[in-house]
Formats: C-alpha cells, structure tokens, sequence
C-alpha cells in the first residue's frame, strides 16, 4: 500500500509558488505523484458551533478508525494474512482505496455544500453508522456461515468422509 500525505496549503501568492517549486520537484525526480484534492466551499458557522463540531468530527474520526481497522483485520482474516489481497479487495465505493483518495470527488448529491456543517456532519454521521451496522451484520452473517462450514467439515472428519 502506497503511504499518502495530504498538504493543505492557503491559496495565497508565496504558497502557490512553493506548491509549484515541489511539484517541479515531484515531477523532477519521479519519487513520488501528485494529486489534487479538492475540498469543497462549505457554509461556515460562528465560533461556537465550530468548535463543538470540532469535538464531534473527533469523535467521528475515532469510530471511523475503529471501524476500518475492524474491516482491515477482517479482511487479513479472510486472505489468511496475504497484504496483497487485503489490498485488491479493499474498495470504497466499489473503487480501490488508492484510485479513491486520488480522485476524490466532494458529492455534492448527497452532502449539499450549501447546507450547514452542523447538518452535513449529522448526514455524514448517519451514512457511517448504516455502513458500520451493515458491515456488522455481513459479519455475522460470515461467521455463521464459517462456522456452518467447520461444522459440516467436523461432521464429515467423524463419518470418514474426508481423510
């Protein structure tokens, strides 16, 4: 897996140019890619409500880390350890994780940018939270069936079925 850095740079006139300077650089030396990442234009709010959103989002971060190092070592699992394969069937939204983060597109459909980000921090709450209790029932599910398998294999062993 690729290690990607996210640089967050103001739009004024020097850090532009030091922008262009490490891409020069980037482009120079063939070490590394670059990638835009567009951050949508988002309806601000007064002090207050910005810094209890800042304590939500943590929050947010925190559960969304757990539920990816979840899905990262449930996959491990399933491949028997094999980093290549949790890669290749490491998608998000049906994209692979590298090819998602450098063609990140904002959906505006789905999180109006228009809308408060009190309001689009709930939505992007909610959308979480369905994708964690999905993944939580298809791992149920999964567990059922593996073990369903193991019992049928145990069942077969003691029938002499299977050497």
């Amino acid at each position: 897996m690729a290690d990607l850095w996210l640089i967050s740079v103001p739009l004024d006139k020097p850090s532009i140019t030091s922008v262009e300077k490490l891409k020069h650089t980037i482009a120079k030396t063939n070490l590394a890619s670059y990638f835009m990442f567009p951050i949508p234009d988002l309806k601000e709010g007064i002090l207050d409500s910005l810094l209890c959103l800042s304590d939500d989002l943590s929050n947010m971060d925190i559960l969304t880390e757990s539920v990816i190092r979840s899905t990262c070592q449930c996959l491990r699992d399933v491949t028997e350890g094999s980093s290549d394969k949790v890669v290749e069937n490491a998608l998000v939204n049906g994209v692979d994780l590298l090819r998602y983060v450098t063609r990140f597109q904002w959906d505006k459909a789905k999180y109006p940018t228009t809308m408060p980000l009190s309001c689009l921090k709930d939505l992007i709450n909610k959308s979480g939270g369905a994708d964690h209790t999905q993944w939580v029932c298809e791992e149920l599910q999964a567990g059922i069936v593996q073990a369903l398998h193991n019992m049928a294999l145990h069942k077969m062993h003691s029938i002499g079925l299977v050497g």
